[in-house]
């Protein structure tokens, strides 16, 4: 049996100005190489069934993050681009589904998210790279988790499949039961659902 271990802990991690909020910050730059790397590995661990691998080691699991970055768009309710050191990144808000843009809500969802943003300055908590290469984050901005904020608000999901922090269940539970934003709709459809009946 092979075991793969690889880290991505960048030689030199560094503050700035930005707030921790209990995060510790890296510089974006490894990036890149380690999301070629990681889809690499994936694409042993496919074809290749004796291996095991271990690709979140303690840096990759956490933590390629960046002190600051630049919203450039807000895609929809879970999705923006950024910009670090004049290099765009697509973000996935990790542990929150929001309606599609053609599902009831979306729309609602998508400026929710815009209205947060804007064109801020925010700080980024790293922890996957999803299936279309997206990094998935955690998104702070003035000492605010923004992820958190789309559930607490009823503009998204907690995303159970992907969930780490089951501490976002309780406001997800709270918005629903004062019917906040999506769940205004008793037939409010999950947006995982809701895709894969349009397969």
């Amino acid at each position: 049996m092979i075991l793969l271990v690889y880290s991505c802990r960048p030689r030199a991690p560094f503050l700035r100005s930005m707030p921790t909020h209990g995060v510790r910050y890296y510089q974006i730059k490894t990036m890149t190489r380690c999301v070629m790397l990681l889809n690499f590995m994936r694409l042993i661990a496919k074809y290749c069934a004796p291996v095991v691998l271990l690709v979140l080691s303690v840096t990759v699991e956490a933590k390629l993050e960046a002190d600051v970055a630049q919203v450039l768009r807000v895609v929809d309710g879970d999705s923006i681009t950024v910009k670090v050191d004049e290099t765009n990144y697509r973000i996935r808000l990790a542990e929150i589904d929001a309606p599609e843009m053609d599902q009831a809500w979306g729309e609602e969802s998508k400026s929710a998210l815009q209205e947060k943003l804007g064109n801020e300055e925010v700080a980024l908590e790293i922890i996957d790279v999803d299936r279309y290469s997206r990094l998935v984050a955690r998104v702070f901005l003035n000492g605010r988790q923004i992820n958190r904020e789309m559930v607490e608000e009823g503009h998204a999901w907690v995303y159970l499949e992907y969930l780490r922090d089951e501490t976002l269940l309780d406001p997800e539970g709270k918005a629903k039961k004062k019917k906040l934003g999506l769940w205004a709709s008793e037939a409010a459809v999950a947006p995982w659902l809701w895709r894969k009946r349009k397969r």
